[in-house]
């Protein structure tokens, strides 16, 4: 895997700062471990470091998931009493809120898109190429395949609502809905779309309407059956919330990220170019406090929809994946902490969990 450039620098000029530790920096260490109890190989390292290691626990921190190898980590979500994230292996795992230190095994599927779960009352949905699946939340290996006609690859629409479960084809060609109660399944061909290649294709509900976001194009559904109706081109889509009788999207504008708007009628504009470079796929919108909410490589960002104002980046770390609750936001994070080699303390890549009370987003 290719380390990107912000990376390399970073545990490039921490390795610097370790290694040039003085003598007394090491009388120090030593003193320490005389009190400390140094933990088992490979595990995190918990105790004194010398001067120039990352601060443990960095702030907001929640939940600890593991080095790099093999716990790399992606998308995170959040129900009553859980905070959910998918990990390399195609499992799903998760950890309760009253002790975040305890997580454990939920679900492993290889077909299961871990970017399409959709938590549903009693059913847990996914997009799984040539069909959806919907699982038993309580046991998630007692599972419903509800067919679809085509493979829907990874970054394809996939939407749940009160009555139906909807699947669009990449670039918004085909959208198919399958009633809840009777799984009977409708579907809607749509005319005169592009099938781009880099990007997303989101689905999103604007009261009984269906906005479909291609990576080129956003397109309001008014009906059922209806024509699809262009409402903004975009470039290499990402992601897309819709509040109200706007649409919200994160595209990849050439230099560096955009966030945009438009009114369902048409005719949008682009709110921020986030210099910084690096976003989630997806952009959320937290109703309590009437803001959208997403990540780039260095922290969370929001914008408040009454406004379109853009608040201050809250700066915590490389921002893989987003959820939320009542009360807070949940970020998965890619960053760097100290576990135990030979005894001694060694900075890698490694993932955890974040978890911001909502106010400090506002």
């Amino acid at each position: 895997m290719v380390e990107p450039c912000w990376r390399v620098a970073f545990l490039l000029s921490l390795m610097t700062t370790i290694g040039c530790q003085s003598t007394s920096d090491a009388g120090s260490r030593a003193d320490a471990e005389a009190t400390y109890q140094i933990p088992s190989e490979g595990e995190p390292w918990d105790g004194p470091v010398p001067a120039g290691y990352p601060v443990w626990p960095p702030p907001y921190f929640f939940h600890f998931v593991g080095f790099e190898n093999p716990y790399s980590i992606g998308s995170v979500y959040a129900d009553e009493q859980y905070v959910y994230w998918t990990q390399k292996g195609y499992y799903l795992n998760r950890v309760e809120k009253s002790t975040p230190g305890t997580g454990e095994f939920y679900l492993q599927s290889t077909v299961c898109d871990g970017s399409s779960l959709f938590f549903d009352g009693p059913w847990l949905y996914c997009l799984a190429g040539s069909s959806a699946l919907r699982m038993d939340r309580q046991d998630p290996t007692q599972q419903t395949a509800l067919p679809l006609d085509w493979t829907h690859p990874s970054g394809s629409g996939f939407l749940v609502d009160e009555q139906y479960v909807y699947a669009a084809m990449p670039g918004c060609a085909a959208i198919t809905r399958i009633d809840k109660q009777t799984l009977a399944k409708d579907v809607m061909y749509v005319d005169g779309v592009g099938f781009p290649g880099r990007g997303y294709t989101n689905l999103a509900k604007a009261g009984d309407r269906l906005v479909c976001a291609s990576p080129v194009e956003i397109y309001l559904i008014d009906k059922w059956g209806a024509p699809a109706t262009p409402i903004f081109p975009v470039s290499e889509l990402f992601g897309l919330a819709v509040v109200g009788e706007h649409a919200y999207w994160l595209e990849d504008g050439g230099d560096w990220p955009v966030i945009g708007v438009s009114p369902l009628s048409g005719g949008g504009q682009s709110l921020l170019e986030d210099q910084d470079g690096g976003f989630t796929t997806r952009i959320l919108y937290i109703p309590s406090i009437g803001r959208l909410l997403w990540g780039d490589k260095e922290g969370l960002r929001t914008l408040d929809t009454s406004s379109n104002a853009v608040a201050k980046r809250l700066d915590i770390g490389n921002i893989l994946d987003i959820g939320f609750d009542d009360a807070y936001a949940y970020a998965s994070i890619d960053g760097v902490r100290s576990r135990t080699v030979n005894g001694r303390p060694k900075v890698e890549e490694a993932y955890w969990i974040d978890r911001v009370p909502l106010a400090d987003l506002q």
